[in-house]
């Protein structure tokens, strides 16, 4: 819990990213980097949201705060199977839980939600899975 996510512009500098994903691996925190074309995506903790606007004043689109992650752990064969994605986020959408961000990894399958929709998420979860 805890979670931030600060949306840069595209074009920052990838040098002040590695610095601070340094520093939140030093502390055993997460760290999540996602760059698309329309911008770079960083999700942490909010014990370095001070640094990040520090480091990247003039390059910040959009910071949001009070999130959680919620990760999925799966097997490996349900990267076959279709619509497991679509199936998730209709579950979610059918709760009224927004689902800000998503990243996947192989087998596990992070959301992004607020603080407040946890509780949903978790008896959704525990029903479903």
């Amino acid at each position: 819990n805890k979670i931030v996510v600060v949306i840069l512009e595209p074009d920052i500098s990838f040098k002040s990213i590695l610095d601070i994903q340094k520093e939140v691996d030093e502390k055993n925190e997460i760290v999540r980097v996602i760059r698309g074309a329309n911008g770079t995506t960083l999700i942490t903790t909010e014990d370095f949201l001070d640094k990040i606007e520090k480091t990247f004043k003039q390059s910040i689109l959009k910071t949001s705060k009070d999130l959680v992650e919620v990760m999925l752990k799966s097997s490996s064969r349900l990267e076959s199977v279709p619509g497991v994605t679509g199936y998730i986020y209709s579950l979610f959408g059918e709760h009224d839980i927004n689902i800000l961000e998503t990243i996947s990894c192989w087998t596990d399958t992070i959301l992004i939600i607020k603080n407040e929709d946890l509780p949903k998420a978790m008896d959704l979860l525990s029903f479903n899975f």
